[in-house]
């Protein structure tokens, strides 16, 4: 299940929490330029939404992947709020080179959690040869080349083949729950992979816009350089 209003409602009501994370007017108004206005209690909300939809009675560790872009550095730092930093995994997946990959060490470090790196290299690299081998050279000339070229195939193989990472170290923890890590601007315009970065057990950060994806990220403390970090092919 995602964080839905609904629920969201339920619990901030249960904990005299505020209803829902909001901006204020001057924030929607210029466009994002300015500080939002946020309450602290918002955030408080969203952790104890993070309770209900992930089955907190059950959930012993929260699995992630740190891409050390603004979604998962948040998603994590919530979720080490909400369970404590002892039952939060991250999980570092570059393809081969990653070349901004000292932000993901720098979020688990920061964050005290408990990571580690799988590179999806080889995965992907025999994928595309094996489905070389199934066009055969009857059918195509060169058919490596034609799968390794196709844009479906590059942009969304990675972002399928990293959340079967994180559910396969996710069954290493027993009880363990995978976190979704998109947020509402990205759901909305559909920048996402359907069984990709698209999937997960839960998704704390589904009704929140980039805006106040930052938001929540200052709202906690933490670097501005991570807050303000242009968006890179890390995860996707």
């Amino acid at each position: 299940t995602v964080v839905c209003e609904k629920s969201l409602y339920k619990v901030a009501k249960m904990h005299n929490f505020s209803d829902f994370l909001y901006l204020g007017k001057s924030e929607r108004q210029s466009g994002g330029e300015d500080r939002p206005a946020i309450l602290a209690d918002s955030v408080e909300a969203v952790i104890a939404a993070i309770y209900l939809d992930a089955g907190f009675e059950e959930a012993k560790k929260f699995v992630l992947g740190i891409s050390g872009g603004k979604d998962s550095t948040i998603a994590a730092a919530l979720c080490v709020k909400a369970l404590g930093k002892e039952n939060v995994v991250g999980v570092m997946m570059p393809n081969g080179v990653q070349n901004d990959i000292a932000d993901s060490l720098r979020v688990c470090t920061l964050l005290d959690i408990e990571h580690m790196e799988v590179n999806i290299e080889d995965a992907y690299e025999g994928i595309l040869e094996a489905i070389s081998r199934g066009l055969g050279v009857k059918r195509y000339r060169h058919p490596y080349s034609i799968v390794r070229s196709n844009p479906m195939i590059r942009t969304n193989l990675p972002a399928r083949l990293r959340m079967s990472t994180l559910y396969a170290v996710a069954a290493l923890y027993p009880n363990s729950r995978v976190v979704n890590t998109c947020n509402l601007s990205e759901d909305y315009v559909g920048y996402s992979t359907k069984y990709g970065d698209a999937a997960g057990d839960f998704s704390p950060l589904c009704h929140l816009t980039v805006q106040e994806v930052k938001a929540v990220m200052r709202e906690c403390n933490l670097p501005e350089v991570l807050v303000e970090k242009v968006p890179i092919d890390g995860l996707c």
